[in-house]
């Protein structure tokens, strides 16, 4: 994916280091006069600071509005925006900029409609929907971007919070049973697999990891902040791999698993042939319908580049050949190659703990 969920936190986290106490909230009071300049409109502003360490100031700033809509900050008295404050050495107020609007309360909104649709579907698994999201956003933010941060190998700190998320999740979902230990044997398996072909495919095809949206940031990071030892760029997108191959197989690991004990509790002689079968017919008919909707999420988040390319007319051999592509369809391939064979190495392992003797 152009930008996958491990780049996604460390872009954040870069935001908290690098920007600390510049970006905050302000309350646009009123709008004075414009001026025209070439092909800009510009606005004197008014902001009150309503977060931050300078809350509470009153600030003067320009609010510039361009021939491209699509730049533009359009605001009005009242209206709550972000802005950027440049300090002074001694950490006085040297210049207010206009960032764009604030979209927090909204998305907190949206987060809330989410939880209530959980809470009304799930019922009392509300709980354990909620933990296992707890679990996974706190372990990225306090283990796995400190550990990249502290300069511990990506691919074993990738791999590391990668199950012990699951673990938690399969826990929570699963209890400790033999269902548990099924699904974590077969997803250990499954992710051994994806490590072993994303190093293979990254070595063959030669990818430096340094054209990844985002990684320029973390390389200017690592030589300006102390502290910071990141360097291996190839390991963090394997690591990547290894989270979006995780989020791919853990759905279809429980669905095989519970199934299969389902059946095994409802027929207690069964043979462990026929439950071999009916595990792989569960695999079969998940597998027909989320493969192909696994392809469309990778590939959609590369649908603007893509598109740039073929309003640039430019040559295929370019494509294919770019790091970028070449790192979008490793993604896609890993991620959809783990999903399927996952299915018969769930089918055997919980075949062999449910009918053990």
């Amino acid at each position: 994916m152009k930008k996958s969920i491990l780049f996604l936190f460390i872009e954040l986290l870069l935001c908290q280091y690098i920007f600390a106490d510049i970006f905050c909230k302000a309350k646009v009071l009123k709008i004075g006069g414009t001026e025209i300049k070439g092909n800009a409109k510009i606005e004197n502003v008014s902001l009150k600071i309503i977060s931050g360490k300078h809350k509470n100031k009153i600030v003067e700033t320009k609010n510039y509005l361009w021939d491209e809509k699509n730049y533009n900050t359009y605001i009005k008295p009242g209206d709550t925006i972000v802005i950027r404050i440049n300090e002074t050495i001694d950490g006085k107020i040297d210049r207010v900029s206009i960032k764009g609007y604030r979209r927090d309360k909204i998305l907190f909104l949206f987060l809330l409609v989410f939880l209530i649709v959980v809470f009304l579907t799930c019922g009392k698994k509300w709980l354990v929907v909620i933990a296992s999201i707890t679990v996974t956003i706190s372990s990225f933010m306090f283990l796995l971007l400190p550990m990249l941060k502290n300069g511990h190998p990506p691919i074993i700190a990738c791999g590391s919070v990668a199950m012990l998320i699951a673990l938690a999740m399969l826990l929570l979902i699963l209890g400790f049973s033999k269902k548990f230990i099924a699904s974590v044997l077969s997803l250990s398996i499954g992710m051994l697999f994806s490590v072993l072909l994303s190093i293979i495919f990254i070595n063959l095809t030669k990818i430096s990891g340094i054209f990844m949206e985002g990684s320029r940031m973390l390389l200017t990071a690592t030589r300006s902040i102390t502290g910071w030892t990141i360097s291996d760029f190839r390991g963090i997108i394997i690591g990547s791999v290894i989270i979006a191959a995780l989020g791919v197989t853990i759905d279809i690991i429980v669905d095989i698993v519970v199934g299969m004990s389902a059946l095994h509790n409802a027929k207690k002689d069964i043979a462990r042939k026929e439950l071999m079968a009916s595990g792989l017919k569960i695999g079969r008919d998940v597998l027909s319908g989320m493969l192909g909707s696994l392809f469309l999420v990778f590939t959609a988040s590369s649908i603007i580049m893509m598109t740039v390319y073929t309003v640039l007319k430019t040559p295929a051999l370019r494509v294919i050949n770019w790091e970028f592509f070449a790192v979008v369809l490793l993604e896609a391939f890993i991620g959809s190659l783990t999903f399927v064979i996952v299915i018969p190495i769930t089918v055997l392992v919980s075949s062999l703990i449910f009918t053990k003797k």
